[in-house]
């Protein structure tokens, strides 16, 4: 796997389901906000560069993108809704700090505190050795309510990521879900993203759209799926935060703090956040 080109974080969502008056990406967990988390996992790759995306409070979440992250380029959505739109926002800035890059662009979310490195490694690894245009990793679910259903032809392809208000009846009964992390073909990516238009439900520019350009533009999509289902998966709702290390605390969040020392070395400022300091 090679070092891939730039990891672009979004982190402009408002989080409405959270009933909170703090952005969903800055609320604490294990003693780390959640964006501390995502860039975490996404500077593990050791990208070239990594962009994280911001709108909603944006000086809220970019001051904590800036703790976290010093080194981290911030890009500013505008009033175009979507998360096509905020990738395109993500590599315009990108362009404009650095000469347009080439190679793997991951996509990832600053709302998904278990996503690991190890899970994005293995996506890196799976789209660069089959050459695809795009990789997104996939789950099935039991209940797929409010996901994007991947859709596949009769040989099992990949031809599509359809979203729930957009689906017919059979495409929602499908359990297989994107998870919402991509690796790109940068060119591809730029090339695509260009050319998509907000005919959908809601009006937005969807970054799902980019996989179905893949097929007619002669290049091929993979969909490996997650060894845990919706690891990926953000926090919807807030719960008590626990003190890492805790006896009570679920297993696969304990230790966060034990890494710390190791990030602090490669650049990353993990201490408790400033969100949870204040309580």
């Amino acid at each position: 796997m090679s070092r891939p080109a730039a990891v672009i974080v979004l982190a402009a969502g408002q989080g409405t389901r959270m009933k909170s008056a703090l952005p969903k990406v800055v609320h604490p967990l294990s003693g780390l906000s959640m964006i501390g988390h995502a860039l975490r996992a996404a500077h593990g790759l050791d990208p070239e560069h990594l962009v994280a995306v911001v709108r909603y409070q944006r000086d809220v979440v970019a001051a904590e993108i800036e703790r976290v992250l010093p080194s981290a380029i911030i890009a500013d959505q505008d009033e175009i809704p979507g998360t096509g739109r905020a990738v395109q926002c993500g590599l315009e800035a990108l362009d404009a700090a650095v000469d347009p890059v080439s190679g793997t662009i991951v996509v990832t979310y600053g709302d998904v505190p278990l996503l690991s490195t190890d899970t994005l490694s293995e996506l890196v690894a799976t789209h660069e050795g089959a050459g695809h245009a795009v990789t997104v990793l996939t789950s099935r679910v039991e209940d797929p309510t409010g996901y994007g259903r991947i859709i596949r032809d009769a040989s099992g392809t990949v031809t599509a990521i359809v979203e729930q208000r957009d689906a017919t009846p059979e495409q929602a009964a499908i359990n297989e879900i994107n998870a919402g992390i991509y690796a790109f073909d940068a060119d591809f990516l730029r090339t695509s993203l260009a050319s998509l238009g907000t005919d959908n439900d809601q009006g937005e520019v969807y970054l799902t759209d980019v996989l179905a350009a893949a097929a007619p533009a002669g290049r091929t999509a993979g969909c490996p799926r997650a060894h845990r289902p919706l690891a990926e998966r953000g926090r919807e709702r807030p719960r008590p935060t626990r003190r890492a290390g805790c006896r009570d605390e679920p297993p696969h969040l304990r230790g966060a703090h034990a890494r710390r020392r190791d990030d602090r070395r490669s650049g990353l400022h993990l201490d408790r956040c400033r969100c949870e300091r204040r309580r």
